[in-house]
């Protein structure tokens, strides 16, 4: 398995794609183990990797893929600057989808309700047109936090309750779990 070792002598090598793909796998065992810190570092080298072999795609999904370890490592402030990079970067309705549903709950963490229900509800919109059920449901659980947040929680329910069939016979243990945490 490629090690962050490993993905260093790649990069000293200049084999950039090797190095992107071996700090990114790096970062998910950091992460896997919970050593955010390092797993925000390892993302940071595998977009910068990325970068030099000239795979924007790769890229992107590097960058999109630190937000949570960032966010719990670091001041807020660099969560929100890489959001709205992903926002700046993405490219197609795939790609803001995925940047949308990083940044909403960022907004939220900072306490900015309107601004993660505003990023929640285009996500929303985003994930039914490309009939993306669950980042739809995603998206919808932001909105409803967001609402809530708001001290407007009733408009909320109603995001949430309609997934209620696909969370019951399609969902993870932790896709039930977050469902009925949330409608508590």
């Amino acid at each position: 398995a490629p090690s962050a070792r490993v993905a260093a002598h790649w990069y000293a090598a200049g084999e950039w794609a090797g190095a992107g793909a071996a700090f990114a796998e790096a970062a998910r065992r950091a992460g896997v183990a919970s050593r955010r810190v390092e797993e925000a570092g390892l993302w940071g080298r595998a977009v910068d990797s990325h970068e030099r072999a000239g795979d924007r795609v790769a890229a992107f999904e590097a960058r999109r893929c630190s937000v949570d370890a960032v966010l719990a490592s670091r001041p807020i402030s660099e969560a929100l600057a890489l959001t709205e990079r992903l926002l700046a970067d993405a490219q197609g309705d795939s790609e803001r989808l995925a940047a949308l549903l990083v940044h909403a709950p960022v907004m939220l963490v900072s306490n900015r309700p309107d601004e993660a229900q505003a990023a929640a509800d285009e996500a929303r919109v985003l994930a039914h047109a490309l009939a993306r059920p669950w980042d739809e449901f995603e998206a919808a659980r932001c909105a409803a936090v967001a609402l809530a947040q708001q001290r407007r929680a009733d408009e909320g329910v109603p995001l949430l309750e309609r997934f209620a069939t696909l969370v019951e016979s399609q969902g993870s243990l932790a896709q039930r779990f977050h469902y009925w945490s949330d409608l508590a």
